[in-house]
């Protein structure tokens, strides 16, 4: 009986000490921790949906939600982890605050509503080689693109990706290399991090 209680006991303290050294590593080494945990859970989550368009596993619908699902179990999931281990449990209620912020500066409003869309459309011309027209859009096709967006939006990449990227690891970039050079490196990666869904035609690849 004691002998079960003394391996009990050191199979206790070893989880515990096992435990405390990944917490351990996670504090030490924040976006490095982010940035290998985002990859690895949103790449897993993909293998299910590049296998079905590469015809291994059977090509149905049913394996889109593995491509949708890569957002929330990559960028978002690391930065909860890792919010959660370095702040507590009230750090979730200012990432909700920053992302519901609205007083940002009437010269962001403008960047975002002007220069933006000019930068799309600029591309636009460049790959079509044409001025593109709008003579056949339609009521239908408003109605489809504003349920799309709002779809996209939510269950998509740009909110729970954005958690990732601008809401955790911007911050810390920004503080250690200021914030021209912190997003030049969080477009590189950023950019990589998509690299699996141009294993298929989804986005062209």
């Amino acid at each position: 009986m004691i002998n079960e209680e003394v391996i009990v006991l050191k199979y206790l303290t070893k989880l515990k000490n096992s435990s405390a050294g990944l917490r351990g590593y996670l504090e030490s080494y924040p976006l490095t921790s982010f940035f290998v945990m985002a990859y690895l859970f949103s790449w897993v989550v993909l293998i299910p949906f590049i296998l079905s368009q590469w015809g291994i596993f059977p090509k149905t619908k049913a394996f889109h939600i593995f491509f949708f699902a890569n957002a929330f179990a990559g960028p978002m999931l690391a930065a909860c982890i890792m919010f959660r281990t370095l702040e507590g449990k009230k750090s979730w209620k200012k990432v909700r605050k920053s992302i519901l912020t609205t007083k940002v500066g009437l010269k962001w409003y403008l960047f975002t509503l002007i220069v933006i869309p000019a930068a799309m459309f600029l591309g636009m011309v460049i790959v079509n080689g044409k001025i593109p027209t709008f003579r056949d859009l339609n009521f239908e096709f408003f109605i489809t693109y504003l349920f799309s967006f709002v779809a996209i939006f939510f269950l998509g990449g740009p909110l729970p990706e954005e958690t990732g990227w601008r809401g955790f690891a911007l911050p810390r970039l920004q503080s250690k290399f200021g914030p021209l050079k912190a997003t030049l490196l969080l477009s590189v990666l950023w950019a990589f991090w998509h690299l699996p869904h141009f294993l298929t035609a989804a986005q062209r690849g």
